[in-house]
């Protein structure tokens, strides 16, 4: 019996979570996802004991408490997240400077697609490969 997959979208946008989900249902992986509109959400949530550990975690490049990034840094200070892939989620251009020190701190990127389908495409890829930057 193989493992279901499980993520984690924190976004502050209802309906980019609907997007999300929707994008997903695309892959024909069958892929559990949670969602937390803030970090300190994510961190109260898996600061718990007897949490289960998800796959993969999506966070949204510009929440309203806090920068995409800071969130990740507090979610691998969790010994439980540390590691987890974690990808910035965003519609957002990074510079090459931006990027490499994404890839130093270990954190993929995921960029925003103007359709469901692209949407789906995109994360069947990254979560059949299982790659983190």
């Amino acid at each position: 019996m193989t493992k279901s997959t499980t993520c984690v979208l924190i976004d502050d946008d209802q309906e980019e979570y609907e997007l999300f989900s929707l994008g997903l249902s695309h892959t024909s992986l069958g892929v559990t996802c949670h969602y937390f509109q803030t970090c300190a959400e994510a961190v109260e949530f898996y600061g718990q004991d007897g949490i289960g550990v998800p796959d993969f975690i999506f966070v949204d490049g510009r929440l309203v408490e806090m920068e995409g990034k800071n969130c990740i840094a507090e979610l691998r200070g969790l010994p439980l997240l540390e590691a987890v892939k974690m990808y910035l989620y965003s519609g957002m251009e990074y510079t090459d400077a931006e990027n490499e020190n994404m890839t130093q701190l270990r954190i993929g990127f995921l960029k925003k697609q103007a359709s469901i389908a692209q949407l789906g495409e995109e994360l069947k890829i990254l979560l059949q490969a299982g790659n983190l930057l």
